[in-house]
């Protein structure tokens, strides 16, 4: 089942590269989400092959507002804000917005897939504004 931002649905599937489905609107708090909630640390791979260290920081659960961040580390000194956008089966898909030019740019009007994995750690699959993956899917875990 699939939960959508009924304002932004229509808008989600060109931004984040989701394949079209009939999907019911729903407003509000996204109540599967608050587990996620917190900080988790980890490393992600760039398709090009550069690991980067990587911290998200997700903070609410109201579709369509900021829900949290990326923050890229001090080498690339920039952060992507993150707004809930909608779910599907035990994922959460996130709007990637931009904070700042440079590094972040890149993921602007991208997405972050954010899946609590069984072993309690969190999945991370990052998308480019037309889809395509932008890093390999990263595990990471819960800062202390």
């Amino acid at each position: 089942m699939a939960r959508w931002n009924g304002a932004l649905a229509g808008l989600a599937w060109g931004l984040v590269g989701l394949t079209a489905l009939a999907v019911p609107a729903v407003a509000g708090i996204a109540q599967d989400f608050a587990p996620l909630m917190g900080v988790w640390t980890g490393a992600v791979q760039l398709n090009g092959g550069r690991i980067y260290p990587v911290e998200v920081a997700i903070t609410q659960s109201s579709y369509g507002k900021a829900a949290g961040a990326v923050a890229w580390g001090k080498l690339q000194d920039c952060t992507n804000k993150l707004l809930l956008w909608g779910e599907t089966d035990q994922t959460f898909v996130l709007k990637v917005t931009q904070d700042r030019d440079g590094f972040c740019r890149r993921l602007h009007d991208g997405s972050a897939e954010l899946t609590a994995l069984p072993d309690g750690k969190l999945g991370l699959v990052l998308r480019t504004a037309d889809g395509r993956s932008y890093a390999a899917p990263a595990r990471l875990k819960r800062a202390p």
